[in-house]
């Protein structure tokens, strides 16, 4: 998957966690902004609108100008204790372009879940998503006007083996270098424990863009053999997609 690709399609996986006010109600939103360097405010609004288009998700455009992008995502799903209910929900996510003084665009995220009641009509509302979702989506969609640190490998979401398995290891990264294989499973992340909430479609460990990282990954491969390797994230240029020397 492109970086286009690879931006987009996270950011409507966390965009489309709509029952997550209903299971854990005491989650606010934390309202998160990242800077980018190489982009004008219309062209990351026009960036995120491309990739909703290649998408299958049912999203509208709310609102649309220079500085703001409000859209809606609706669902119908089944309620209550034998899936008896119909219940209709849906995310309005925001996002601000902010042009700053030294070039920069600053942008925001936002996003409010609303359940509607079927039987009242009533309805219930609560910002959703922490801080460091709404960092990842900011970070793919920056990602790909300015690159960043990253790795080079991807960890799928079902669990195997006491922990995650290696899905994808890109050509020319540090992950290939330092010999990771698609395949192996992922136990510990700097000797914590991987794990994965579905809530968040997210795992418990993060890498950043903005900065080269040192983790130590313990993985075991079909032999049953743990070994640590050290792994530190590189450069990935936004034009070749190559991991290289920042400029």
């Amino acid at each position: 998957m492109n970086a286009k690709g690879g931006a987009i399609m996270k950011c409507i996986a966390k965009l489309f966690v709509l029952t997550l006010m209903v299971v854990f109600p005491g989650f606010v939103s934390a309202m998160s902004s990242v800077s980018i360097k190489n982009a004008t405010p219309t062209q990351v609004r026009d960036y995120i609108i491309s990739g909703l288009s290649s998408t299958h998700a049912n999203a509208t455009i709310e609102n649309m100008n220079d500085n703001n992008l409000t859209l809606l995502f609706t669902q119908m799903h089944r309620a209550g204790l034998f899936g008896q209910v119909m219940m209709s929900t849906e995310n309005r996510v925001v996002f601000t372009f902010i042009p700053q003084d030294d070039g920069q665009t600053q942008v925001t995220y936002n996003e409010v879940a609303t359940a509607y009641d079927p039987f009242t009509g009533g309805k219930l509302s609560r910002p959703i998503g922490t801080a460091q979702t709404e960092l990842s989506i900011l970070n793919d969609i920056k990602f790909n006007f300015d690159g960043g640190y990253r790795f080079g490998y991807g960890v799928g979401n079902k669990k195997q083996k006491g922990g995650y398995p290696i899905v994808v290891v890109d050509q020319g990264s540090p992950a290939e270098t330092v010999g990771l294989k698609v395949g192996q499973i992922l136990l510990k992340v700097n000797g914590e424990k991987v794990k994965y909430d579905k809530t968040l479609n997210s795992h418990n460990f993060h890498s950043d863009i903005n900065f080269p990282k040192t983790d130590i990954l313990t993985v075991t491969d079909a032999s049953g053999i743990q070994k640590d390797i050290t792994i530190t994230s590189q450069f990935v240029d936004p034009k070749t997609h190559k991991y290289t020397e920042p400029k």
